[in-house]
């Protein structure tokens, strides 16, 4: 827009007014030092059902957590090359965080209905980013083919909170006609006082790890436990899934199936199959339902790894998965990707997972 300058921004409705989020971003790139500004408002909505009964009679529960992080920040970047830049941002950041709860109480007089609102603390922080950008990859329909990404970011925190954020992230993508051997090794940790007090990072995302989304392992623990099995294999992968820093590597072969072409009177999406090897792991320091912390470490060992006497998985191993999948470019919309993967680590071994997204 308007040559020089750029404004781009996008909405996340979903729920109640008050759970509306987006962002908006102003770039300004006439001078060789870029300036800008952003404002954002994400919010994180999480809830389930329950069902119990007590001497009042039957509860039903929807009980929905809410975490909601509002930001604003001043924008700055420095160019010494078309790929080469540095990055950086300060300002400031309200994070909040509530549980609702609607409740149908059913007695001997008939039913009643409540609503109630918790607040689950909140925190105001100053927040700086300084960054080194290197970006010379050539991106095809669903994934970069050739060329390397690296980002390494210092942001240290203060105010209600004090901690250090660390992220390295190398990307490599080497062009082996016609396919790519693609290559990610990610570090992200918090680092300091209070870094297990915000949300824990999970480890499970498809863009991180496929084979270990939130529901299928929590399923498969909560099976776990039904059956009165104690410290399961899939109740310590689900505690191996959260920590305050995550290593991740990842490895594809991409082969472009069909490429954007024309068939007959049909255009055809682009398609991209692809063999994948994926492992990471999170440890550090956790926060308990009490309020405590417990520190976790990082062993150089696959797999969970064993509950101690306390029943923390306090020795994280890398939790590995490899398969097959396949993407799609959807007009140039979204990118859809579909993997059979094999969660190593896992008993539910061979599964599908989907998600929407495009190659790292």
């Amino acid at each position: 827009m308007l040559g020089y300058h750029t404004v781009y921004g996008t909405i996340q409705a979903q729920g109640q007014i008050d759970e509306i989020g987006g962002n908006v971003v102003y770039l300004n790139q006439k001078h060789r030092v870029n300036w800008g500004a952003s404002l954002a408002r994400s919010p994180y909505i999480a809830g389930g059902y329950q069902q119990f009964t007590d001497a009042n009679g039957q509860h039903n529960q929807l009980v929905v957590f809410r975490y909601f992080d509002n930001s604003a920040y001043g924008i700055a970047q420095y160019p010494f090359s078309r790929v080469r830049r540095v990055e950086f941002s300060a300002g400031a950041r309200r994070i909040t965080q509530d549980v609702k709860i609607q409740e149908w109480l059913y007695d001997d007089t008939g039913a009643h209905y409540n609503e109630s609102k918790q607040s689950l603390g909140e925190w105001n922080l100053g927040e700086a980013t300084a960054a080194m950008v290197y970006d010379n990859a050539i991106d095809g329909y669903t994934s970069p083919i050739v060329g390397q990404r690296y980002r390494f970011e210092v942001a240290p925190t203060v105010g209600s909170l004090q901690f250090t954020s660390l992220t390295g992230d190398y990307r490599r993508y080497f062009l082996l006609r016609p396919l790519t051997l693609a290559f990610r090794g990610m570090h992200y940790g918090r680092y300091g006082r209070d870094e297990a007090v915000p949300s824990a990072v999970f480890l499970g995302y498809p863009y991180l790890i496929r084979g270990y989304s939130y529901g299928s392992v929590t399923d498969g623990c909560l099976n776990e436990l039904s059956q009165g099995v104690d410290a399961g294999q899939e109740c310590r992968v689900y505690q191996s899934l959260y920590g305050s820093r995550v290593a991740v590597g990842n490895l594809e072969l991409r082969f472009p199936l069909i490429r954007n072409t024309l068939h007959g009177n049909v255009q055809l999406p682009p398609v991209e199959l692809f063999a994948f090897a994926d492992a990471g792991a999170a440890y550090g320091k956790l926060r308990d339902n009490q309020g405590g912390f417990a520190t976790t470490h990082l062993k150089f060992t696959r797999g969970p790894g064993d509950v101690d006497s306390n029943g923390l998985v306090a020795d994280r191993g890398f939790l590995t998965s490899g398969g097959l999948g396949a993407r799609i470019n959807l007009f140039g919309y979204l990118i859809a990707e579909g993997v059979f993967v094999n969660a190593f680590d896992r008993p539910k071994n061979w599964h599908w997972q989907f998600s929407f997204q495009p190659g790292f």
